[in-house]
C-alpha cells in the first residue's frame, strides 16, 4: 500500500514544466508592476511640462487673437478673460515646475520672461489698433515675436535632462544650467 502511494507522487519530469511556466509568468508579471510604477510617474511629470510649455507659447496666440478680433466689447472681454485665464496657468505651472526641480522652475521662468518680453510691447501696440481680419493685406507685415524658438529649445532640453533625472550626469548639467 504505501509502495502504490508512492509511486503516485509525480516525478520531477511532470511537474517541472509548469513550475518553470510559473516562475517566467511571475516575473513577467513583477517586471510589469515595475515598469508601469517607473513609467506612471514620468509620464504625469511630461504631460505636465507638456502642459506648462504649451501655456507659455500662448502669450504669441494671444497677440494674433487681438491682432484679428472684431473691435466688439464683448470679443474684447473674452480675450482679456482669456489673457486672465492664461496668467492663472501659467502661475501654477511655476509652482507645481517648483515643487519638482528648483532649476526646471527657473527654466520656465527664463522662458516665460522671455515671450512675454516678445510679445507684451506687441500686445500693447495690438489693443492701440482697431482689429483686422487675418485676410486683410496689412495683417501679414506687422511685427512678429522673434527668436523665441532659442528659449523655446532651451526649456526642452531642460525638461529631456529632468526627465533623465535618475542619471547623474542630467542633474548636473540641469543645475549648472539653471543656477543663480
Amino acid at each position: 500500500m504505501f509502495y502504490e502511494a508512492f509511486l503516485a507522487i509525480p516525478s520531477p519530469s511532470d511537474w517541472a514544466p509548469a513550475v518553470g511556466a510559473a516562475a517566467i509568468a511571475g516575473t513577467a508579471a513583477v517586471a510589469s508592476t515595475v515598469a508601469a510604477t517607473i513609467r506612471g510617474p514620468r509620464e504625469r511629470r511630461r504631460a505636465l511640462y507638456s502642459d506648462a510649455f504649451r501655456d507659455a507659447l500662448a502669450w504669441q496666440e494671444c497677440l494674433y487673437r487681438i491682432r484679428r478680433r472684431d473691435n466688439s466689447a464683448e470679443q474684447q472681454n473674452d480675450l482679456i478673460e482669456r489673457m486672465h485665464d492664461l496668467q492663472e496657468r501659467i502661475n501654477h505651472h511655476r509652482a507645481w515646475l517648483a515643487s519638482e526641480s528648483v532649476y526646471l522652475a527657473r527654466s520656465y521662468c527664463t522662458l516665460v520672461d522671455h515671450v512675454k518680453r516678445e510679445c507684451l510691447p506687441l500686445i500693447s501696440s495690438a489693443w492701440q489698433t482697431p482689429g483686422q481680419a487675418p485676410s486683410s493685406a496689412t495683417h501679414g507685415i506687422k511685427a512678429h515675436p522673434r527668436d523665441i524658438n532659442a528659449a523655446a529649445s532651451r526649456f526642452l532640453t531642460d525638461v529631456r535632462l529632468h526627465l533623465r533625472s535618475s542619471l547623474v550626469i542630467p542633474s548636473i548639467v540641469l543645475y549648472f544650467r539653471n543656477r543663480k
